[in-house]
């Protein structure tokens, strides 16, 4: 009997030997195995200056008598920076709060530029001294002026070589008559479909884009190597001030740099 006790207790043993053995870990000499997160040497965190920095730009909306009155007192410490209001449209029409407009930005120490609204039907260097000749009641006005040019700008079928020694003529006219470079205002698809001749890069461009899901807007091909200098990034923006809604722009550059734009200006 005590030789079986014996022999029984060997036998428990040996089963006890072979559990632990089983559960031990086993040593692939692999310092990283596959689907192991490795716990000795962590990735290292991202430094601070490897993030994004945050972007800093000014910021401003383009407005026309359909905003009606502005109050701007409101809309400046509302936080714009500065403000495009439309002059003209074609060859005779004159905004009829363009002059009150630029006054009353002036009186608000808010910097702001005149932009003319094109007709591709309309005589180019007719339209061009028209603006110009609308611009004597711009007193104050600091930023560039711009040629407003997109697809509500065309009626019908237009050559587009035609278009662009139009567009062209036009704007060597106003930069004759001012002595600096018009800003041209479009969007992506418009740009890439007329204004592909590569002197239009010689403008700077303000461009509409409002699918943007980036820090930047997309540009046509021919301002992908020169860039952008202002931003129309929305259509439905509300600002304490004005009546509805106004577009939202984004100068590209903080308020110092845009003071140095007005200062060369």
């Amino acid at each position: 009997m005590k030789k079986n006790r014996i022999t029984f207790l060997l036998v428990i043993i040996s089963c006890l030997f072979v559990f632990y053995a089983c559960q031990a870990p086993t040593n692939t000499n692999d310092d990283n195995p596959p689907n192991v997160e490795n716990t000795t040497n962590p990735p290292e965190p991202i430094e601070k200056e490897e993030l994004p920095a945050e972007v800093s730009r000014a910021i401003g909306i383009d407005i026309s008598h359909n905003n009606g009155q502005i109050e701007w007192d409101k809309l400046k410490s509302a936080g714009i920076d500065f403000v495009f209001i439309k002059a003209t449209q074609g060859e005779t029409f004159v905004d009829p709060m363009f002059s009150q407009n630029g006054a009353q930005a002036t009186n608000a120490g808010l910097p702001w530029g005149a932009y003319h609204f094109y007709q591709a039907n309309d005589d180019p260097i007719t339209q061009a001294n028209f603006f110009l000749s609308t611009l004597v009641d711009a007193e104050g006005a600091s930023l560039p002026v711009v040629l407003d040019i997109e697809q509500a700008s065309v009626t019908g079928n237009f050559a587009v070589d035609q278009l662009s020694a139009d567009l062209l003529s036009f704007l060597k006219t106003v930069e004759s008559g001012i002595g600096l470079k018009p800003i041209i205002y479009t969007d992506v698809n418009f740009g890439n479909e007329y204004l592909t001749n590569p002197e239009f890069a010689d403008y700077p461009l303000w461009i509409a884009d409002y699918a943007a899901d980036s820090d930047n807007p997309s540009l046509p091909e021919t301002w992908k190597d020169k860039g952008w200098l202002f931003w129309q990034n929305a259509s439905d923006h509300q600002v304490p001030g004005v009546q509805g809604n106004s577009d939202h722009n984004f100068f590209n550059g903080d308020i110092e740099a845009l003071m140095a734009l007005i200062q060369a200006n």
